[in-house]
């Protein structure tokens, strides 16, 4: 076993990474300086790079290697090296590549396509921080070669010879970085969804996906607001729900106008939401996955844990959102933030569709998030919304197709006692037309025994069917690809 000790650049020890060599390969384990296991939360791309303690202020070169056995090979032949410590998946933040500013930087990748896809995005973000980024290249070495297996006269040429960064052509599908498989026991042994909540009853989790929606006007944003509030102070969500310690939350708004922020941002404050740890920035050029570099330098500037996108379709650069490959593309880059741990979840708003009970556009706006929020109002109660947990991945927890009562006070959206809604034609008949059924019916036949009944088009049938469900009178059941609607106790007798 080896331990590496990983340390800022002022000597401060912030890790420590073991390497275990035996018969089935290599494994590796992250530990705190007190020995204790595991990074408590920190993404290894933020952690420094290796031997970042060691860089004198006047080298002028420094060599960049995946990995701290490599990093030790090239500085025991006389360079400065540091060592990424993250794994060629994943990329180092800013803030540990800053150590190389107004330096000449030599990378040198493994020589395998995950390794030169490791260094090339580090050279990206190395662009407007070293003075010169340079190549070694390892082309015609055995796979996964790297510093540690070349001998001093092979490093010293190596390094010597390194050259301007190259263009790389677009990687094959089948050179792709294998998955991983576990054992049924090997994967019980990783922690479970209900170890990772962030709030409770699985609403958010770490690696987390949720999605807000609603009808234009219902209050999104407000409700976004009073959402990452908690995740910003540690208070628990809705009052009810808690939340198991704070982060800092970044809220990227593309829609509204300083003015509108301000006014949000003042609601707030008066609920007693005033962490510096929660942020907003205004960028209504924001673009996915054009901006994607932009996204992360500022997440990274910011230290943000979790990053939220208000609304959607201000970040989707795709001529269509009904169709999924357009929209898979601003979804990916989401989750290429969760995967490289640059951020803990991601929290996206957008609109329903004309019935305010279906996320508009693409099925995968039901398909990407793991936990989906509706919020829609209530009919002759301007001042309550219904929030509704219309999908919950997390398997333990007891709120898929729950309903709760809000109303914004002083202190934010706060559970209430549900008020009955003044009743319309349109609802009576829904109510009628299920009870008729036999107190339940598939969507497409009651949308369509409503437009016969009321002699509506489609539309104005969908709206009645939304203020019945609005009003509680109904509610709807999963059934496969499709929506059962029943009544709900006591109205069918």
């Amino acid at each position: 076993m080896i331990a590496y000790q990983i340390r800022d650049a002022t000597g401060n020890l912030v890790a420590i990474h073991e390497r275990h060599d035996g018969p089935d390969g290599k494994e590796f384990v992250w530990k705190q300086p007190d020995g204790s296991a595991g990074l408590r939360g920190t993404p290894a791309a933020g952690l420094p790079l290796y031997r970042s303690e060691s860089l004198e202020e006047s080298a002028q070169v420094v060599v960049v290697a995946e990995g701290e056995r490599a990093a030790d090979a090239i500085a025991a032949a006389g360079f400065h090296a540091l060592g990424t410590t993250c794994g060629a998946a994943s990329t180092p933040s800013l803030q540990a590549l800053e150590v190389l500013r107004g330096r000449d930087v030599v990378l040198w990748p493994d020589a395998d396509d995950v390794g030169r896809k490791h260094m090339t995005r580090i050279a990206g973000l190395l662009e407007p921080v070293a003075r010169r980024i340079l190549w070694v290249d390892p082309s015609g070495r055995a796979t996964g070669w790297d510093a540690a297996d070349a001998d001093a006269a092979t490093l010293g040429t190596l390094v010597e010879h390194a050259h301007e960064l190259p263009t790389l052509a677009p990687e094959p599908a089948d050179l792709a970085e294998p998955p991983i498989v576990w054992t049924v026991g090997d994967l019980a042994a990783l922690p479970s969804a209900e170890e990772e909540y962030i709030i409770a009853e699985g609403i958010l989790t770490r690696g987390g996906k949720l999605l807000i929606y609603a009808k234009s006007g219902a209050g999104k944003t407000t409700l976004l607001d009073f959402l990452a509030g908690p995740l910003s102070t540690g208070r628990p969500f809705l009052g009810r729900y808690a939340i198991d310690r704070e982060r800092r939350v970044l809220v990227i708004q593309g829609e509204l106008s300083i003015p509108e922020m301000s006014s949000h941002a003042q609601q707030l404050v008066a609920a007693g939401f005033t962490d510096d740890r929660l942020m907003f920035t205004r960028m209504i050029d924001l673009r996915l996955p054009n901006g994607e570099a932009k996204l992360r330098k500022l997440i990274d500037e910011f230290r943000a844990e979790i990053v939220a996108l208000d609304p959607w379709y201000r970040m989707f650069s795709g001529e269509s959102s009904d169709k999924p490959e357009q929209v898979g593309v601003v979804f990916d880059v989401c989750d290429r933030l969760l995967e490289d741990e640059l951020v803990e979840a991601v929290i996206v708003v957008h609109h329903a569709n004309v019935t305010g009970l279906r996320t508009a556009g693409s099925w995968l706006f039901e398909g990407w998030p793991s936990t989906i929020m509706r919020l829609e109002t209530v009919a002759g109660v301007p001042a309550q919304r219904i929030l509704t947990f219309e999908k919950i991945r997390a398997p333990s927890s007891s709120l898929l197709g729950e309903r709760v009562a809000i109303a914004l006070g002083d202190a934010g959206y706060l559970p209430v006692a549900p008020t009955e809604a003044a009743i319309g034609a349109g609802v009576t008949l829904a109510r009628l037309v299920v009870a008729e059924a036999g107190g339940q019916l598939h969507r497409k036949e009651l949308i369509a025994r409503l437009m016969v009944r009321a002699h509506v088009k489609e539309r104005a049938a969908n709206k009645y069917l939304g203020q019945a469900v609005q009003a509680r009178h109904l509610r709807a059941v999963p059934d496969g690809a499709e929506k059962v609607y029943q009544l709900t106790e006591g109205d069918g007798e």
